[in-house]
Protein backbone atom coordinates (compact mmCIF):
# COMPACT_ATOMS: atom_id res chain seq x y z
CA UNK A 1 0.00 0.00 0.00
CA UNK A 2 1.36 3.38 -0.82
CA UNK A 3 0.13 7.24 -0.55
CA UNK A 4 1.07 10.05 -2.28
CA UNK A 5 3.42 12.59 -1.05
CA UNK A 6 2.07 16.12 -1.57
CA UNK A 7 5.76 17.52 -0.71
CA UNK A 8 7.67 15.37 -3.25
CA UNK A 9 5.31 14.06 -5.62
CA UNK A 10 6.50 10.20 -5.00
CA UNK A 11 4.61 7.62 -3.91
CA UNK A 12 5.44 6.05 -0.29
CA UNK A 13 4.94 2.50 0.93
CA UNK A 14 3.00 2.55 4.25
CA UNK A 15 2.14 0.20 6.79
CA UNK A 16 -1.30 -1.53 6.33
CA UNK A 17 -1.60 -3.21 9.84
CA UNK A 18 -0.21 -1.59 13.53
CA UNK A 19 3.13 -3.01 14.50
CA UNK A 20 4.40 -3.26 18.29
CA UNK A 21 7.24 -1.00 19.16
CA UNK A 22 9.36 -4.12 19.98
CA UNK A 23 9.02 -8.00 19.28
CA UNK A 24 6.37 -9.37 20.99
CA UNK A 25 8.38 -10.72 23.85
CA UNK A 26 9.79 -7.64 24.85
CA UNK A 27 6.87 -5.63 25.03
CA UNK A 28 5.49 -8.50 27.46
CA UNK A 29 8.56 -8.47 29.46
CA UNK A 30 8.53 -4.55 29.67
CA UNK A 31 4.87 -4.90 31.21
CA UNK A 32 6.10 -7.51 33.64
CA UNK A 33 8.78 -5.86 34.56
CA UNK A 34 6.72 -2.19 35.29
CA UNK A 35 3.95 -4.49 37.52
CA UNK A 36 7.10 -6.12 39.45
CA UNK A 37 8.37 -2.24 39.97
CA UNK A 38 4.77 -1.54 41.62
CA UNK A 39 5.33 -4.00 44.18
CA UNK A 40 8.72 -3.77 45.23
CA UNK A 41 8.61 0.23 44.98
CA UNK A 42 4.98 1.30 46.37
CA UNK A 43 4.04 0.32 50.02
CA UNK A 44 0.21 0.08 51.24
CA UNK A 45 0.09 4.06 52.26
CA UNK A 46 0.51 4.94 47.93
CA UNK A 47 -2.64 2.63 47.31
CA UNK A 48 -6.88 3.70 47.96
CA UNK A 49 -8.85 0.87 48.28
CA UNK A 50 -12.37 1.96 46.51
CA UNK A 51 -14.97 -0.99 46.50
CA UNK A 52 -12.56 -4.41 45.92
CA UNK A 53 -10.26 -2.35 43.72
CA UNK A 54 -6.96 -0.67 45.08
CA UNK A 55 -6.06 2.51 42.90
CA UNK A 56 -2.82 4.37 43.00
CA UNK A 57 -2.59 7.41 44.64
CA UNK A 58 -0.16 11.14 44.06
CA UNK A 59 2.68 9.35 46.08
CA UNK A 60 2.18 5.80 43.61
CA UNK A 61 2.73 8.40 40.45
CA UNK A 62 5.30 10.39 41.79
CA UNK A 63 7.61 8.00 42.71
CA UNK A 64 6.98 6.06 39.75
CA UNK A 65 7.42 9.17 37.38
CA UNK A 66 10.86 9.56 39.54
CA UNK A 67 12.26 6.08 38.61
CA UNK A 68 11.26 6.28 35.04
CA UNK A 69 12.94 9.56 35.02
CA UNK A 70 9.46 11.16 33.56
CA UNK A 71 9.16 15.14 33.84
CA UNK A 72 5.59 17.19 34.44
CA UNK A 73 4.89 20.43 33.74
CA UNK A 74 1.94 22.78 34.09
CA UNK A 75 0.94 23.58 30.11
CA UNK A 76 -2.28 25.74 31.19
CA UNK A 77 -4.26 26.68 34.61
CA UNK A 78 -7.45 28.92 34.89
CA UNK A 79 -8.73 29.72 38.09
CA UNK A 80 -13.05 31.03 38.13
CA UNK A 81 -13.81 33.28 40.69
CA UNK A 82 -17.21 34.74 42.08
CA UNK A 83 -17.97 38.33 42.25
CA UNK A 84 -16.53 38.52 45.39
CA UNK A 85 -13.05 37.33 44.17
CA UNK A 86 -13.34 34.25 45.76
CA UNK A 87 -12.18 31.28 43.97
CA UNK A 88 -15.07 28.74 43.67
CA UNK A 89 -12.99 26.54 40.34
CA UNK A 90 -9.31 25.52 39.37
CA UNK A 91 -8.55 23.48 36.16
CA UNK A 92 -5.05 22.48 35.29
CA UNK A 93 -3.55 20.85 31.98
CA UNK A 94 -0.48 19.02 32.71
CA UNK A 95 1.99 17.16 30.13
CA UNK A 96 4.23 14.24 31.34
CA UNK A 97 7.46 13.84 29.44
CA UNK A 98 9.64 10.52 28.95
CA UNK A 99 12.97 10.63 28.18
CA UNK A 100 12.42 9.33 24.59
CA UNK A 101 10.60 12.70 24.04
CA UNK A 102 7.12 10.45 24.01
CA UNK A 103 4.53 12.70 26.77
CA UNK A 104 1.07 12.41 27.42
CA UNK A 105 -1.40 15.49 28.46
CA UNK A 106 -4.15 15.76 30.70
CA UNK A 107 -6.54 18.22 32.89
CA UNK A 108 -7.54 18.29 36.58
CA UNK A 109 -10.49 20.01 37.91
CA UNK A 110 -11.58 21.10 41.69
CA UNK A 111 -14.10 23.45 42.88
CA UNK A 112 -14.68 24.69 46.26
CA UNK A 113 -17.58 21.71 46.75
CA UNK A 114 -15.37 19.26 47.16
CA UNK A 115 -14.56 17.50 50.53
CA UNK A 116 -11.18 18.94 51.27
CA UNK A 117 -11.06 22.30 52.84
CA UNK A 118 -12.32 25.45 50.82
CA UNK A 119 -8.58 27.19 51.29
CA UNK A 120 -7.73 28.31 47.59
CA UNK A 121 -4.44 26.76 48.01
CA UNK A 122 -6.17 23.56 48.77
CA UNK A 123 -8.68 23.96 45.60
CA UNK A 124 -5.64 25.02 43.08
CA UNK A 125 -3.32 22.01 44.75
CA UNK A 126 -5.70 19.31 44.56
CA UNK A 127 -6.65 20.50 40.50
CA UNK A 128 -2.55 20.47 39.66
CA UNK A 129 -2.25 16.65 41.35
CA UNK A 130 -5.49 15.47 39.45
CA UNK A 131 -4.27 16.55 36.19
CA UNK A 132 -0.64 15.76 37.12
CA UNK A 133 -1.58 12.03 38.30
CA UNK A 134 -3.46 11.21 35.30
CA UNK A 135 -1.11 12.59 33.00
CA UNK A 136 1.83 10.12 34.37
CA UNK A 137 -0.81 7.42 34.56
CA UNK A 138 -1.51 7.87 30.71
CA UNK A 139 2.20 8.14 29.67
CA UNK A 140 3.23 4.82 31.70
CA UNK A 141 0.43 3.31 33.51
CA UNK A 142 -0.73 0.84 30.75
CA UNK A 143 -4.00 1.76 31.41
CA UNK A 144 -4.78 2.49 35.10
CA UNK A 145 -6.62 5.15 36.58
CA UNK A 146 -4.92 7.17 39.78
CA UNK A 147 -7.27 6.93 42.94
CA UNK A 148 -9.01 10.55 42.16
CA UNK A 149 -10.18 9.45 38.92
CA UNK A 150 -11.34 5.91 40.13
CA UNK A 151 -12.99 8.23 42.98
CA UNK A 152 -15.05 9.81 40.27
CA UNK A 153 -16.53 7.19 38.14
CA UNK A 154 -17.35 5.60 41.45
CA UNK A 155 -19.57 7.96 42.40
CA UNK A 156 -21.01 7.81 38.66
CA UNK A 157 -22.73 4.74 39.57
CA UNK A 158 -19.95 2.34 38.84
CA UNK A 159 -17.68 0.65 41.24
CA UNK A 160 -14.25 1.37 39.74
CA UNK A 161 -13.20 -2.34 40.13
CA UNK A 162 -12.72 -2.78 36.21
CA UNK A 163 -10.15 -0.31 36.28
CA UNK A 164 -7.84 -0.97 38.88
CA UNK A 165 -5.76 -4.03 40.44
CA UNK A 166 -7.62 -6.56 41.76
CA UNK A 167 -6.92 -7.02 46.09
CA UNK A 168 -5.47 -10.29 46.88
CA UNK A 169 -7.18 -13.32 48.58
CA UNK A 170 -9.45 -15.42 47.64
CA UNK A 171 -13.08 -14.10 47.53
CA UNK A 172 -15.37 -14.35 50.89
CA UNK A 173 -17.19 -17.31 51.59
CA UNK A 174 -20.86 -17.61 51.65
CA UNK A 175 -22.08 -17.87 54.81
CA UNK A 176 -25.15 -20.76 54.68
CA UNK A 177 -28.55 -20.08 56.37
CA UNK A 178 -29.09 -20.64 59.83
CA UNK A 179 -30.47 -24.16 60.93
CA UNK A 180 -31.20 -26.80 58.74
CA UNK A 181 -34.45 -26.28 56.54
CA UNK A 182 -34.72 -22.50 56.86
CA UNK A 183 -35.03 -20.88 53.71
CA UNK A 184 -32.51 -18.10 52.68
CA UNK A 185 -33.86 -14.95 53.08
CA UNK A 186 -34.26 -12.89 49.98
CA UNK A 187 -32.22 -10.11 49.07
CA UNK A 188 -33.37 -6.61 49.58
CA UNK A 189 -34.59 -4.80 46.52
CA UNK A 190 -33.71 -1.29 44.74
CA UNK A 191 -33.79 1.53 46.58
CA UNK A 192 -36.97 3.36 45.88
CA UNK A 193 -36.43 6.90 44.86
CA UNK A 194 -38.23 9.24 47.42
CA UNK A 195 -40.40 12.16 46.16
CA UNK A 196 -38.41 15.27 45.14
CA UNK A 197 -35.23 12.78 43.40
CA UNK A 198 -36.37 13.22 39.37
CA UNK A 199 -36.44 17.06 39.94
CA UNK A 200 -32.83 17.30 41.66
CA UNK A 201 -31.69 14.67 38.95
CA UNK A 202 -33.08 17.55 36.38
CA UNK A 203 -31.34 20.35 38.10
CA UNK A 204 -27.92 18.12 38.27
CA UNK A 205 -27.82 17.71 34.76
CA UNK A 206 -28.50 21.20 33.97
CA UNK A 207 -24.99 21.55 35.74
CA UNK A 208 -21.97 21.50 33.29
CA UNK A 209 -19.94 18.25 33.40
CA UNK A 210 -17.32 19.66 35.73
CA UNK A 211 -19.32 20.64 38.40
CA UNK A 212 -21.50 17.01 38.08
CA UNK A 213 -18.33 15.47 38.59
CA UNK A 214 -17.81 17.57 41.65
CA UNK A 215 -21.36 16.66 43.04
CA UNK A 216 -20.16 13.47 42.62
CA UNK A 217 -16.77 13.85 44.18
CA UNK A 218 -18.96 15.28 47.51
CA UNK A 219 -21.74 12.46 47.45
CA UNK A 220 -18.84 9.75 47.77
CA UNK A 221 -16.79 11.77 50.14
CA UNK A 222 -20.10 11.57 52.31
CA UNK A 223 -20.98 7.88 51.85
CA UNK A 224 -24.04 8.72 50.38
CA UNK A 225 -26.12 6.18 47.36
CA UNK A 226 -27.98 6.95 44.45
CA UNK A 227 -30.68 7.87 44.84
CA UNK A 228 -31.13 8.99 48.27
CA UNK A 229 -32.48 7.05 50.42
CA UNK A 230 -33.99 9.53 53.13
CA UNK A 231 -35.96 13.25 53.33
CA UNK A 232 -32.59 14.56 55.14
CA UNK A 233 -30.23 13.18 52.32
CA UNK A 234 -32.19 15.02 49.86
CA UNK A 235 -32.16 18.08 51.51
CA UNK A 236 -28.58 17.73 52.12
CA UNK A 237 -28.01 16.93 48.33
CA UNK A 238 -30.38 19.75 47.42
CA UNK A 239 -28.12 22.22 49.20
CA UNK A 240 -25.04 21.68 47.17
CA UNK A 241 -26.68 21.83 43.82
CA UNK A 242 -27.77 25.12 44.92
CA UNK A 243 -24.17 25.74 45.95
CA UNK A 244 -22.85 24.51 42.57
CA UNK A 245 -25.71 26.31 40.53
CA UNK A 246 -24.23 29.39 42.32
CA UNK A 247 -21.02 28.70 40.87
CA UNK A 248 -22.30 28.29 37.68
CA UNK A 249 -23.68 31.29 37.15
CA UNK A 250 -21.42 33.05 38.71
CA UNK A 251 -18.99 31.99 35.68
CA UNK A 252 -21.51 32.49 33.44
CA UNK A 253 -21.97 35.97 34.59
CA UNK A 254 -18.08 36.30 34.16
CA UNK A 255 -18.19 35.16 30.70
CA UNK A 256 -20.87 37.74 30.09
CA UNK A 257 -18.97 40.66 31.63
CA UNK A 258 -15.73 39.61 29.70
CA UNK A 259 -17.72 39.25 26.46
CA UNK A 260 -19.05 42.71 26.87
CA UNK A 261 -16.09 43.99 27.67
CA UNK A 262 -14.03 42.67 24.03
CA UNK A 263 -17.29 44.64 22.54
CA UNK A 264 -16.26 47.54 23.69
CA UNK A 265 -13.09 47.61 23.34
Amino acid sequence: MSVLDTRTGELVPVQANLVTAAPVDAVVANQKAYYALCDALLDAGDWQRIGRGRFKKKSAWTKLAAAFNVSTEVVDDIEVRDEADNLVRAKFRVRATAPNGRSATRTGVATRADSFSAREHDIVATAETRATNRACSALFGLGEVSAEEADGRAMSGGSGEDSGVALEGPPPKKRRSPGRGLATPPKPGPAVPIEGTDALQDRLRALPIGLREAFKEWRRSRGYDWPPIAREILAEMAGEVSVLEAERDAEEEALLREARRADDE
